[in-house]
């Protein structure tokens, strides 16, 4: 109902050939408002030389989650961007627009509000603890532990270590 992770592969028909849409990774975290805002103004730039049309939607969605940023202390703007990436995912590959704000209601409810039950995912939570979802915050999985093959050996469970 309201996931923040897009399903790692999605598939569709276009005529008789199937189009299959990967998933990448970023190469670089957003972690701010203004990270945020540089980046989505220059995708609107790309967005816009291929679907002119769109224009007017993306600005105004550029708006109103500059909005949220401005409305938000700036310890909890990683909430806003885990928000944006679920409106986004919500949207990919459907018939929404980004500026169809009632229809992510459930999401804002979820991850922004204190009493959401994604709200703690983003921002708040401890260096290295789960909070439910598979993300860990403070590292990932795939990254390789440093201290593993250390000369004090390795001090921690899987549970315990980030990494």
């Amino acid at each position: 109902m309201h996931y923040v992770q897009v399903n790692e592969e999605r598939k569709g028909r276009l005529g008789n050939t199937e189009v299959v849409f990967a998933v990448t990774e970023a190469k670089q975290q957003i972690k701010t408002g203004a990270e945020w805002s540089v980046a989505f103004r220059r995708l609107i730039k790309v967005i816009m030389f291929l679907f002119p049309h769109r224009g007017e939607e993306l600005h105004e969605y550029a708006d109103y989650i500059e909005g949220l940023f401005a409305a938000k202390q700036a310890n909890a703007h990683s909430k806003v961007i885990l928000y944006d990436q679920s409106v986004h995912n919500r949207v990919g590959g459907g018939q929404n627009l980004l500026t169809d704000y009632q229809l992510f209601q459930n999401l804002s409810e979820a991850i922004l509000h204190a009493d959401g039950i994604e709200y703690g995912i983003a921002g708040t939570a401890q260096k290295g603890k789960s909070k439910g979802n598979g993300l860990k915050i403070g590292g990932d999985k795939k990254d390789i532990c440093k201290r593993f093959n250390s000369q004090n050996r390795f001090k921690f469970n899987e549970d315990e270590c980030y990494y």
